[in-house]
């Protein structure tokens, strides 16, 4: 199927505005307002007085009544969408924000995950649009999906744990502990299999492979039954989808190419765009490959989905603004006269190294909002949540066209933050589009690599470090190679993005990045220390590590000689002679449950590593007469900060 682009750019904005002053939000239809081929504007949005972002981040349709059901993340509400008027016609408050919905068999019922530190699941009476039922669930749900008719399964993200849930009894199976940071699951009914996407490698960056993994969890019996690494430098995994024909799995995921110098961007010298196709009956890669062109990429892929007839695979790109709309059949011909990846992902003749392998079989719809998070396909139409225009595209694709229509929620400007926000997002500052911001810093934290970049010579690669708290933990970098993070980040889009910085948009980036927010541990109870974290409290304080690590981020700032020198820890002097490199900056502590692997060059996946095989010098000394218990203890303690 040949698809062309129509863009239509209507800027029609018609307010309507709501006052929020009951759970259940009622509309009527005012059909003759509503013009099928303009952009609207449905709603103005406001709690306390105060305008609020909704950024759309999950959807789901229910055909029968035409009805598209959007989870709000910012707006903290379920809002439910008539597709035939294009109007909200009912919308259910939340307390935290929703994080991932489904329906149930028979979509009468939605379940909702929502919250952080106090992870819940919503049941909610879709014909009343009425919550019905609350249960606890853990620490970061997300990703929640239907394995039975009373049983679904979800992510526990940060603690790294996957929840089964009977929602009938709305009570909790089990919990299993599995890789990093799961993030979408899919499930397998012919095998009933539950697999999972995990987001971040769960290595050390020196290891020989740095990716992140697939997980097969057995439903019946609730257990792993296979961990499945993808190619070397897989990351930043979004989203997890079946095949129609239940044959392969197939994720999105950042290629990073972090073993080569950041010298340039061609060809995706750096990062590439990818999908891996996995072979579900064997569990084993089937192949991945590139969803980039030879002269431009294609950043950040997210969403996926199939059309019903298993014809049409569609990949959304939030760096791009794009669609990738692939004819499935013919991509599978291509692939199948290749022989299945085994590993030996150097061949050039791989499809994992060829750009532009989709480019016959592969049309791109550029859309008209901005962060396409998430996609829902009925029939001929595509809805697509715009998060940061706080909107949800509408695709008509037919034949050989396709048309498409923005339907706003919001027209609210965006604050410095916010267009900082979509600015790190964006690859529009990149050369080629090849990447984001978010490419090497996912959530604006790591991505478990160690880069060769160009600010203190080559040859000496660093890990990726997390940029909460950068701006007020001056200096920037490993070795404090910039003065601030100010300078860092207009840095960063000269020499890392290749295009030349625009003041107002380094000043954005510099607003989100201040502006961002320490996520609360999973290791804390009732957001508190337990008493063995207290304990550790206080043998962190008594061995000194409070003298470097001190102050509301945990950092003094300077820069100390350790004894954690590398075999790559080059640095040049003032004679321009190489010398090694002795001294670090004291790392902050803050969130450093999520930011392994430790040291600058993330030569430790695990704090117990660390403290076991580290050669950092004062954790040697203030810990060495330390009993197992007490070292436990502060392990527990850092990994609440």
């Amino acid at each position: 199927m040949r698809i062309k682009t129509t863009i239509i750019r209507l800027f029609l904005f018609i307010p309507t505005f709501f006052v929020f002053e009951s759970h259940c939000i009622n509309s009527t239809y005012n059909p003759n307002r509503m013009n099928k081929k303009s952009n609207l504007v449905l709603r103005q949005n406001q709690v306390d007085g105060r305008e609020i972002y909704l950024s759309p981040v999950d959807l789901e349709y229910i055909e029968s009544s035409n009805m598209l059901i959007i989870a709000q993340s910012k707006g903290k509400r379920i809002d439910f969408f008539d597709t035939r008027y294009k109007r909200i016609v009912n919308s259910v408050k939340l307390q935290f924000d929703p994080t991932g919905i489904c329906l149930s068999s028979d979509k009468k019922w939605l379940y909702v995950t929502a919250g952080i530190s106090e992870g819940m699941l919503y049941s909610i009476d879709i014909v009343n649009a009425k919550i019905t039922s609350v249960t606890n669930i853990g620490h970061s749900p997300c990703s929640p999906v239907l394995i039975s008719k009373n049983r679904i399964a979800l992510c526990n993200r940060f603690s790294n744990q996957i929840s089964f849930i009977d929602v009938k009894s709305q009570k909790l199976l089990k919990k299993i502990e599995t890789s990093r940071e799961p993030v979408s699951v899919d499930f397998c009914e012919k095998e009933k299999l539950l697999i999972v996407a995990h987001h971040l490698p769960d290595v050390a960056s020196t290891s020989k492979v740095v990716s992140a993994k697939i997980s097969f969890i057995d439903t019946e019996e609730i257990r792993i039954i296979k961990q499945l690494t993808l190619p070397d430098g897989s990351s930043s995994l979004k989203n997890i989808k079946i095949t129609p024909d239940g044959r392969y799995a197939v994720v999105s995921h950042i290629l990073a190419r972090y073993n080569v110098h950041t010298s340039q961007l061609e060809q995706g010298w750096q990062n590439n765009n990818a999908l891996t196709f996995i072979d579900i009956n064997n569990r084993n890669i089937f192949q991945t490959i590139l969803l980039d062109d030879l002269h431009h990429g294609y950043a950040n892929p997210w969403a996926l989905t199939f059309d019903d007839t298993g014809k049409l695979l569609i990949v959304t790109h939030e760096g791009t603004g794009s669609l990738s709309v692939i004819n499935y059949p013919k991509l599978l011909e291509k692939l199948s006269k290749y022989p299945s990846n085994r590993g030996n992902y150097l061949n050039i003749e791989n499809p994992i190294n060829i750009l532009s392998f989709i480019s016959d079989c592969r049309e791109v719809v550029y859309l008209k909002g901005e962060g396409p998070r998430s996609m829902v396909l009925n029939k001929n139409w595509l809805f697509i949540g715009q998060y940061f225009s706080d909107a949800i595209e509408i695709i008509e694709m037919k034949d050989e066209i396709i048309t498409t229509d923005l339907v706003y929620f919001n027209n609210i400007k965006p604050d410095l933050v916010r267009q900082g926000e979509k600015l790190f997002y964006t690859s529009r500052l990149c050369f080629e589009n090849w990447q984001s911001c978010a490419s090497c810093h996912p959530d604006g934290r790591i991505d478990g690599f160690n880069w060769d970049l160009l600010n203190d010579g080559i040859g000496n690669p660093k890990n990726a470090l997390s940029l909460l708290n950068s701006h007020q933990t001056p200096p920037s970098m490993s070795t404090g190679v910039r003065e601030r993070a100010e300078i860092a980040v207009r840095s960063g889009i000269k020499y890392i993005l290749f295009t030349e910085p625009m003041e107002n948009d380094a000043l954005a980036i510099d607003a989100f990045l201040k502006n961002m927010k320490a996520v609360p541990s999973p290791f804390l109870k009732k957001s508190k220390l337990t008493k063995s974290a207290k304990k550790g409290q206080k043998i962190f304080n008594k061995a000194n590590c409070i003298n470097c690590h001190s102050g509301p981020y945990f950092t003094d700032g300077k820069l100390y000689d350790v004894g954690t020198t590398g075999e790559f820890d080059i640095a040049i002097n003032k004679d321009s002679n190489p010398i090694p490199q002795k001294a670090f900056v004291t790392p902050s502590l803050i969130e450093l449950y999520r930011t392994a692997p430790y040291l600058h060059d993330g030569r430790y996946y695990t704090l117990e590593e660390l403290f076991e095989e580290g050669t950092h010098g004062q954790i040697r000394k203030s810990t060495e007469k330390l009993e197992n218990e007490e070292i436990r203890q502060l392990i527990e303690y850092l990994n609440s900060l």
